[in-house]
């Protein structure tokens, strides 16, 4: 048992590292693959090693070809090891809260290191300018891909705090919230990541808001929330992205008016697109 338990902690850890290594450069994608491909044997060995009836056994294989596709496609394995690492946990006993637990302490871990690295000049940190009010203001990636990758990078590990925290008091799991967003309003300072601070900031104001806004969700259609935000998304940029000069446009970063442009260039496709196809 202790012996799966490492294991698994190891393969989650190696998934979390092989997305950071391409995040620091350090070495090429051969060298990469070859890791990714040893750990994909490791976790199927285990997955092998584990019951599944036949109508988990006819999902896994349906599942399996899905992302098979999907990696072929995309030529990304991303996919790929995220269904291994489901299967990893899907049979054990709080699965879910122990791949939550491993996936955040790894990656903060490896965020950590990123900030240390990017801090000392080992890894090289991208810049980039924003105009404000007529000031230039400079933001810098420390050492991640880029200005907005911080937060990108940032909000799941909140997110994974949040659920590890979910059993304690009220007030144990603002307090915890309230350091992640001191600690984002730091990196903010330096990336100027407007909405990736929005997201931390709203975070904490739902954990401030828990408890009136779980009993508000047991009489509501949340699970209609994505559906009702994506149509308001396409309402903003046909509305809104005709011209750059209106306040929402403004307010939003320019955004209403580039996804006018890509919904207008990139119709909705099931399987996507090859972008340099599309390069001018």
């Amino acid at each position: 048992m202790r012996e799966k338990n490492i294991l698994e902690k190891f393969i989650v850890f190696i998934a979390i590292l092989f997305k950071y290594l391409s995040i620091w450069n350090f070495f090429d994608g051969i060298s990469k693959y070859i890791i990714i491909i040893f750990t994909c044997i490791i976790s199927i060995i285990v997955v092998l090693r584990k019951s599944f009836n036949k109508n988990e056994l006819i999902k896994i294989v349906l599942l399996f070809c899905c992302s098979a596709i999907v990696t072929f496609i995309s030529n990304e394995i991303d996919f790929m090891i995220s269904l291994l690492i489901a299967l990893l946990f899907c049979k054990k006993e709080g699965g879910d809260f122990k791949l939550v637990k491993y996936f955040t302490i790894s990656s903060v871990s490896c965020y950590i290191i990123t900030l240390v690295f990017g801090t000392l000049g080992i890894v090289k940190s991208s810049n980039a300018v924003r105009l404000i009010n007529g000031n230039i203001i400079t933001r810098n990636s420390l050492g991640f891909e880029h200005v907005n990758a911080v937060f990108k990078n940032l909000l799941p590990i909140a997110l994974g705090i949040v659920i590890l925290v979910s059993n304690k008091k009220h007030k144990e799991k603002v307090i915890i919230m309230t350091i992640i967003l001191l600690i984002s309003y730091f990196l903010y300072i330096f990336t100027n990541c407007r909405t990736g601070f929005l997201m931390i900031a709203v975070l904490w104001i739902y954990i401030l808001l828990e408890n009136r806004l779980k009993s508000i969700s047991k009489t509501t259609k949340t699970k209609y929330f994505f559906l009702i935000f994506t149509i308001i998304t396409f309402f903003i940029s046909f509305i809104f992205g005709k011209n750059e000069n209106n306040i929402m446009n403004l307010l939003l970063s320019n955004r209403p008016y580039i996804w006018l442009y890509d919904i207008k260039m990139f119709p909705i496709n099931i399987i996507g697109y090859d972008l340099i196809d599309y390069t001018l």
